[in-house]
């Protein structure tokens, strides 16, 4: 599904030397500067805008177009940004993205997740989103010949999931196409002090039970866990798995869906797992989820422990299994999260991963002694480095690399505030490795927010020739 990156090239006749770059022994947070950066949505610190909310990206998987969903607060709208020609848009540096309004009925866009099927020959952009007016389950659906493509045009919305009488449906939404172009949504449904785990699956009219004219399959998969910070994904042969925040056990939960004899979902045909849990801490908050094609280790999730303020990542791994009740999986700590201890992390935060190949690829919100900052952390190994700043020990030292993207700046004198960065945060993978991360900043004062977009440049490794 993805290609591996190759960072260091060989050089014919030359004798190539990778030496780690010298901070990376060191405990000071690493700046990469092999990112480009882009402001979306600008504000200035007067206009009271609150912009670039609940943001989501997803890459068009044959054109490798950007397209990113994210909400409107000052106008309460879901909204749209794709990248274009420079100087073909009304949005970003150089004009070079076009946003636009998606759905401007009520308080809609809050929670939005979005996704791109493409088969070579028609392509399929949905976003599931939040109703907040109406506490309700939305979709927005655009579908076109390739050729033919013009994203802010063209849209059907659907209402998913109505919820019901002092039932909120449709918060953490989490949408994933299907080999079969089919859209699947993973969300939570709240009342009476509890939070269930729902899944929506798109059918054919009339053979479901949710949706517009039955299209939709909505199914109750995990009941009375109080589950927040929802993600899914889908493997290979489309068969679901989700990963989850328990609030009422404060512990990180797994739920796989085609399972005969199961333990949850309709009928028993899911099994819900717990991945990482402990008597003391507050384990699973922001739970992001990967499934890679590797059989080996097909399952990668990120998350929080609030309690130690750590970023956490869990993957399945048959042997010397540390975690997981049911299921072998080893959990380790990647770094720290609330860098001051006075300033837990607390929402809006963000942790997203992705998988290049095995390779996991983590963008997170790092709260810093003044500033929140946007962090991105992946294997030492994967950047072909022998030893990392971050992550657990191995043979050399410190096996992962933590780097800032993009840095928070604090308050300078009154009247002009600091800036947030990364307070919340998405983030995907082009085919060749290169990660591509969407994120909101906004002022300390949170008089306004703007919609960030960074993208990973190709770095060079000079040779290093020895006569």
């Amino acid at each position: 599904m993805f290609h591996r990156f190759l960072w260091v090239a060989s050089v014919a006749a030359c004798l190539l030397l990778v030496v780690p770059p010298p901070e990376l022994n060191s405990t000071v947070p690493v700046e990469d500067s092999r990112w480009h950066d882009d402001r979306l949505q600008e504000i200035s610190v007067s206009d009271g805008s609150d912009l670039g909310g609940y943001p989501s990206i997803a890459i068009d998987p044959v054109s490798q177009d950007l397209y990113i969903s994210y909400y409107n607060a000052q106008q309460q709208n879901l909204m749209l940004a794709n990248r274009t020609t420079p100087g073909t848009g009304n949005c970003g540096k150089s004009l070079g993205w076009y946003c636009g309004i998606i759905d401007s009925d009520g308080m809609v866009g809050p929670y939005s997740s979005i996704d791109v099927f493409n088969n070579g020959s028609n392509l399929r952009i949905g976003i599931a989103y939040h109703d907040m007016g109406n506490e309700r389950l939305k979709y927005a659906q655009m579908s076109a010949s390739l050729g033919l493509i013009q994203p802010l045009a063209g849209w059907a919305i659907q209402i998913i999931d109505l919820g019901s009488a002092g039932v909120v449906a449709g918060k953490y939404a989490s949408l994933k196409y299907g080999q079969d172009g089919r859209a699947r949504i993973a969300y939570t449904e709240e009342g009476s002090g509890n939070g269930n785990l729902r899944f929506a699956s798109q059918l054919n009219a009339g053979t479901g039970n949710c949706g517009p004219s039955n299209t939709w399959q909505c199914d109750t998969i995990d009941v009375g866990s109080n589950v927040a910070y929802v993600s899914l994904d889908l493997d290979s042969f489309d068969v679901p798995a989700i990963a989850y925040y328990d609030r009422t056990a404060q512990s990180l939960r797994l739920a796989l869906g085609n399972q005969s004899g199961g333990n949850c979902g309709p009928g028993n045909t899911w099994r819900c797992y717990v991945i990482d849990d402990n008597a003391t801490d507050d384990i699973g908050k922001y739970a992001s989820l990967a499934v890679s094609d590797d059989l080996n280790v097909p399952f990668h999730i990120a998350y929080l422990n609030a309690t130690t303020g750590q970023l956490r990542y869990a993957y399945s791994r048959i042997s010397s299994p540390t975690c997981g009740g049911g299921l072998p999986f080893h959990c380790v700590d990647i770094e720290a999260m609330d860098a001051n201890t006075f300033t837990p992390v607390q929402d809006p935060a963000g942790i997203s991963i992705a998988v290049d190949g095995t390779s996991p690829v983590i963008a997170y919100t790092r709260f810093g002694l003044t500033t929140i900052d946007l962090r991105v952390a992946r294997p030492a190994s994967s950047l072909k480095l022998l030893v990392g700043n971050c992550g657990p020990s191995g043979t050399f030292g410190h096996t992962w690399v933590c780097s800032t993207i993009e840095r928070g700046y604090e308050q300078i004198m009154p009247g002009s505030p600091g800036m947030n960065m990364g307070e919340y945060t998405d983030l995907a993978l082009m085919q060749n490795g290169l990660a591509a991360v969407v994120y909101t900043g906004c002022f300390t004062d949170d008089s306004a927010c703007s919609l960030y977009f960074s993208n990973q440049l190709l770095p060079l490794f000079l040779p290093l020739v020895r006569r």
